[in-house]
């Protein structure tokens, strides 16, 4: 039987987007038919380790492993699901996978950091044999960054969960009023300044933004709220259950996301599987995972915004039910089991290729 090692490290980021991704793929792998054919170990941090080794082989990511990995070479198949893995696979003793999530420091970063991260991640697409990018943009991005020297670039869609998964649960925070809602972790990319400002001219509307909010950009956002008066109708909640969550995907009358910068851009998917009317920039990868099913900011000027916010609730509301169905089979292409399938056939073929 073959012998797949999978690299989970970023489990430990259990609130991140590669932590979720980590979690989410290595339970649909233990549930994948296909993988009773392949013999799965996960390389995971110590204390995750007890949540798999009854189900799987597992070898604990920790120091003693990073300085001495010698007995992590014993494997057909080595797959960094993260793209700046810590432990990496003896050249020639196994197929070296690597899955690339994003380049978005090429937009965070400043010049000299952009050339540190490119330089890191070429030397680990160097070593790769096969690599693979969450979305289609990803994959241009890549193409156009980095010298892949006649390898090509797969793509697998991550899957989402619907927020419908949990209980809705109001918060305590919230009125009976409708409002918009946004979600995540408050960096610059993210680009709430536009939709705050966009919320003067909607004063029958709320604005709720969740998300870890305690960064420089987070004081910016609660500063503009207080220049433009809007406190009592532009809500920063902080982080939220996942029951919070749901009631509020549910609850809200549209979902506003004009980040710059996406690798993918779950939280788009999350709202479409609700089956909501969703808005989002056209920047990075959001195009693509929105489709033909989202409306789009082709600016941030706050008069288009809030024209295509307005025009886009109307044409939802003249048929609700064939828009909402619509848009949830839309969201039915990002699942995990498709996701899983498609990492486990391509183990399987590069096996058959060996």
């Amino acid at each position: 039987m073959s012998k797949i090692l999978i690299d989970f490290y970023r489990l430990k980021d259990k609130h991140s987007g590669l932590g979720y991704f980590s979690s989410q793929l290595a339970s649909f792998f233990l549930s994948n038919r296909m993988s009773k054919k392949m013999d799965l170990t996960f390389l995971v941090p110590e204390p995750f380790e007890a949540d798999y080794k009854d189900r799987c082989s597992t070898r604990v990511h920790g120091f003693y492993n990073r300085i001495m990995p010698r007995g992590l070479y014993n494997y057909d198949v080595w797959h960094s699901t993260s793209q700046f893995p810590n432990i990496l696979p003896r050249y020639n003793k196994s197929i070296f996978i690597l899955t690339i999530h994003d380049l978005n420091f090429l937009f965070e970063k400043t010049p000299f950091k952009q050339k540190k991260y490119k330089r890191r991640l070429q030397r680990l697409v160097n070593r790769a044999d096969v690599i693979t990018a969450i979305s289609h943009f990803t994959k241009s991005t890549i193409e156009q960054h980095l010298s892949l020297k006649g390898k090509a670039v797969e793509v697998i869609y991550n899957g989402v969960d619907s927020p419908s998964i949990y209980a809705p649960k109001k918060p305590t925070w919230i009125q009976d009023a409708p409002f918009f809602f946004s979600i995540g972790f408050f960096t610059k990319k993210k680009n709430w300044e536009p939709i705050i400002r966009m919320m003067v001219q909607f004063p029958s509307y709320k604005l709720v933004i969740s998300g870890f909010n305690e960064t420089s950009y987070g004081d910016f956002c609660r500063d503009l709220i207080s220049e433009l008066n809007l406190k009592d109708r532009v809500i920063l909640s902080g982080k939220i259950s996942n029951e919070e969550k749901s009631w509020l995907f549910e609850n809200c009358s549209a979902f506003l996301f004009p980040s710059k910068a996406e690798g993918f851009g779950m939280p788009a998917v999350e709202a479409m599987t609700m089956g909501k009317p969703t808005f989002l920039s056209t920047h990075t990868s959001l195009p693509e995972i929105g489709g033909n099913v989202a409306f789009f900011f082709q600016s941030f000027d706050i008069d288009h915004m809030v024209k295509v916010v307005k025009e886009g609730l109307e044409v939802y509301a003249s048929d609700k039910e064939t828009h909402e169905n619509k848009i949830k089979e839309h969201a039915k292409k990002f699942n995990w089991q498709t996701a899983s399938t498609a990492y486990l056939r391509l183990y399987e073929r590069l096996l058959s290729e060996k």
